[in-house]
């Protein structure tokens, strides 16, 4: 199992994909199983170009691709400049399928278990799925839930496009095929070990609560009371400090798991807020929300963000290197929460070694379990961990990285 990885930006299209192919050493020479490559483009046409020649030039059996706000390779976040990333993997041992859910098909793939397992095209057991999303025509959520119904335990990773931020401008590559809408993946199953890290990297404010009224996404009352005087109690007890965090946006935090007794940062769901009504006191939040749910107010804080990712990353100081990691980070942190680039990718690659490959793309929303079900998060960073199964010892993928 070997993997090897590489970036390009700041060019035209030729230019791009030279730097990748230069760097691979012709990697058209030596087939792969699996190739993801991530794009960003100005025009749309462009970034077709971009995946159609990463598609020929990796020579990969399947490959998973996706236009993206941002990329990540080498090292470094590469934020609004157009550019690249590819990671290409050998595979003994390993089965790789892939698949694509059309817009026009989701109604009869989502409709029951063997339908959607009939959808996916997978007869074996998977170990991981990723998957890459237009975010104007996939039901996600139902999407997801399909996922753990018919594959219970099995972890879903990815992110959804962020290329484009109305429908057409999108585009997602699977195999040798493009496609302006639906969901694109690979079922990966076989002697692979997969570990996912999802780390959230928001700060609590305030005390757990109940919904105890809400309709659809918009919440009327937490423990009796309206959320705006909830809030503005919250606020009250605030230093200065914590106040300015608070105007760096305001987030809700939604129990994944009823049952805990008392959930640490990692069990919340975080939604934005998108309006809270002056005159009713109602908190409308980015998610449908449904009374018995415990929820909490967090705030987003880079110095949080950080020491969270760090800790979660922590334990792979006492095993092997993983072969290849995939990054997927939130749009909404970057320079915009950390206000220096690459703060992501450099707490992961210190934590894998620079030796790791490590590719992935900025998210207009990050994919990745939480306990055995599966979920769309919001200012997140999702990380994938690949090892041989057989061979815990194996140190042989090599990573190249370029400018």
């Amino acid at each position: 199992m070997t993997f090897r990885s590489a970036i390009s930006f700041d060019g035209d299209t030729a230019e791009i994909v030279a730097g990748i192919n230069g760097k691979f050493g012709s990697p058209a020479a030596d087939p792969a199983d699996l190739a993801i490559a991530f794009v960003n483009a100005s025009d749309p046409d462009e970034a077709i170009d971009l995946l159609q020649d990463l598609q020929s030039i990796s020579n990969a059996s399947h490959f998973l691709g996706c236009t993206a706000g941002g990329i990540i390779g080498g090292g470094r976040e590469i934020e609004d400049v157009g550019g690249a990333s590819m990671v290409v993997g050998t595979i003994p041992n390993v089965a790789i399928s892939g698949f694509y859910l059309g817009d026009g098909d989701f109604a009869s793939s989502l409709k029951d278990a063997d339908s959607f397992r009939s959808a996916i095209g997978i007869d074996g057991a998977p170990k991981l799925f990723i998957i890459l999303v237009e975010p104007f025509s996939t039901p996600i959520r139902e999407v997801l839930a399909a996922f753990d119904q018919t594959f219970p335990g099995v972890p879903v990773v990815g992110g959804i496009a962020s290329g484009g931020s109305s429908p057409g401008l999108n585009t997602l590559a699977m195999d040798n095929s493009l496609y302006g809408s639906g969901t694109v993946g690979l079922a990966v199953a076989g002697e692979v070990d997969v570990e996912v890290i999802v780390s959230q990297g928001c700060q609590a404010l305030g005390p757990l609560m109940e919904v105890t009224r809400s309709v659809g996404n918009v919440i009327s009352e937490l423990e009796g009371t309206s959320p705006l005087k909830v809030l503005q109690s919250a606020l009250a007890e605030l230093d200065s400090r914590r106040r300015r965090m608070v105007q760096n946006g305001l987030l809700l935090g939604i129990v994944a798991h009823g049952k805990l007794d008392e959930p640490g940062p990692s069990d919340f769901l975080i939604r934005n807020i998108i309006d809270l009504n002056k005159s009713t006191g109602e908190m409308t939040v980015t998610d449908f929300v449904t009374p018995g749910q415990r929820v909490r107010f967090f705030v987003r804080d880079a110095r949080s963000a950080t020491d969270d990712l760090e800790l979660l990353l922590s334990p792979q100081a006492f095993s092997d290197p993983p072969l290849a990691a995939l990054l997927f980070t939130c749009n909404g942190r970057g320079t915009r929460l950390f206000g220096r680039p690459d703060g992501d990718i450099t707490v992961v690659t210190e934590a894998l070694g620079k030796d790791c490959p490590i590719v992935g793309f900025v998210c207009a929303g990050e994919i990745g379990p939480i306990g055995a079900k599966n979920y769309v998060h919001g200012q997140t960073a999702s990380v994938v961990l690949i090892r041989p199964a057989w061979r815990q010892s194996d140190r042989s993928g090599a990573a190249v990285d370029s400018h």
